[in-house]
């Protein structure tokens, strides 16, 4: 007669590595491959994919995870997806630019650039979003508001900043 909705809850479990890894989970979003990113405040990424036979199963740095940094970026504050299906994520310690496509984890860190009129101006990132040309726009903790402009020779991200003498 109409539709349903059903509910999953997810919670941490001690010793069960296939349940999230931490409780605090601040953001979440959905990719291209309709894998679930949970962002927790102390455990990192967790990502919850879809089973064939319609169970769930949670990766994250104790079970699948193995390129995600073990000791920083565990504290993600937010999460966005890029225009090529990427997850973005902004942590206490930088920014995290993951996928998972056909079963195989990749992970790198967002390094600054060279040019220090390019940098980004804080590792403590608070927000982060996509506009419709592609640019991802991040809200840092007291050094502005920054968004990507391409990347430099070394494949490292350049960004434009605006702060207080900007006006903000």
């Amino acid at each position: 007669t109409g539709n349903s909705v059903a509910l999953t809850f997810f919670q941490h479990q001690d010793g069960n590595a296939n349940s999230l890894n931490d409780d605090n989970a601040y953001y979440t979003v959905e990719d291209p491959e309709g894998n679930i990113w949970v962002g927790t405040y102390g455990g990192g990424i967790n990502i919850i994919t879809r089973q064939p036979n319609n169970t769930y199963r949670i990766l994250n740095k104790l079970n699948g995870l193995h390129s995600y940094p073990k000791d920083s970026y565990q504290k993600i504050r937010t999460i966005a997806l890029d225009k090529e299906g990427c997850v973005w994520a902004g942590t206490t310690d930088g920014i995290l630019r993951m996928s998972l496509k056909h079963n195989k984890f990749v992970c790198e860190t967002l390094e600054n650039c060279d040019d220090p009129e390019h940098m980004l101006g804080s590792n403590d990132i608070l927000y982060m979003t996509c506009d419709d040309n592609g640019s991802m726009w991040v809200g840092t903790n007291g050094e502005g508001l920054s968004h990507t402009i391409g990347k430099d020779d070394k494949g490292n991200w350049m960004f434009e900043t605006f702060d207080a003498q900007d006006g903000l």
